[in-house]
């Protein structure tokens, strides 16, 4: 009797935990549905390069909240002693690093950063492969690109 209750109370230990962690998914969802509604959302894709030219990332800026949502598809899993960085460069060449993130087995990653208010102009957004924890500039070989300024047209 007693190994049937320790055995439905892991059950259920185990229910509330899938249950907590897709309310957090379905909040996820519904905040990114909200951030691509915004008035003033830009969105960035950038392409993999010449050794992942299946991979893909977006960016999704909004310049009222500063909020930066960057996702990734097909984009391969690095080793434990790597991960994946997004950085901005912009006009004036400053290098700033939005933040690191880790893609699952099939390619897919995802970071929501801040940032900074003094941004500027931005002409390049990359991903490149760092050492585990980041860097405070990129210095990794680069893995996803976009030309800003190319893409907006200006």
């Amino acid at each position: 009797m007693q190994n049937q209750q320790d055995e439905l109370i892991d059950e259920v230990l185990s229910q509330r935990r899938t249950f907590q962690r897709l309310e957090s998914e379905v909040d996820a969802t519904a905040q990114t549905i909200r951030s691509v509604q915004a008035p003033n959302i830009m969105a960035l894709n950038l392409d993999g390069t010449e050794s992942q030219p299946d991979s893909r990332g977006r960016v999704l800026m909004d310049p009222s909240t500063h909020e930066a949502r960057f996702y990734a598809s097909d984009l391969p899993p690095l080793n434990a002693d790597h991960t994946d960085q997004l950085s901005f460069i912009t006009s004036d060449e400053r290098k700033l690093p939005a933040g690191t993130f880790t893609t699952d087995a099939a390619g897919r990653g995802t970071l929501i950063t801040e940032l900074p208010t003094d941004i500027g102009l931005l002409v390049v957004a990359a991903v490149t492969d760092e050492p585990a924890g980041g860097s405070l500039q990129p210095t990794g070989s680069i893995r996803l690109v976009v030309n800003i300024l190319r893409c907006c047209g200006c």
